[in-house]
């Protein structure tokens, strides 16, 4: 069961609405710290900006950025976070030791980070 009810579109302002629709058209849903961040949509809107700009934009390679992600998951316990990340870090080839030493905020194996494809883009 979810922690936040679920957003009804309807009982959102019109700005609020807009940015819902624009968060639902990237995401599929709108849940999780997007659903919070619809209390200020101005902020929303310059946070989806921030996420494109790192995911699309970025030099940084993906699956760094993704270790970079869990790190800071774990870190502050964000759980949400940790949910989605864990399956991009898989589907990115990231070795499952180095994500579960990670959730276990232990040092993967050294042989661990070697396993997969570069880290160089």
């Amino acid at each position: 069961m979810p922690r936040l009810p679920p957003v009804v579109r309807e009982t959102l302002s019109p700005e609020q609405q807009r940015v819902h629709d624009l968060i639902k058209s990237t995401r599929g849903n709108v849940r999780g710290p997007f659903a919070i961040w619809l209390a200020v949509p101005e902020l929303a809107e310059r946070c989806l900006q921030l996420q494109h700009m790192l995911n699309y934009q970025s030099r940084l390679d993906k699956r760094l950025m993704q270790l970079m992600i869990l790190i800071m998951a774990r870190q502050s316990s964000a759980q949400f976070a940790w949910f989605v990340h864990a399956r991009h870090a898989s589907e990115l080839g990231i070795a499952p030791e180095i994500v579960e030493a990670i959730a276990r905020a232990r040092r993967p194996p050294s042989s661990a980070a070697t396993t997969g494809s570069s880290m160089t883009s």
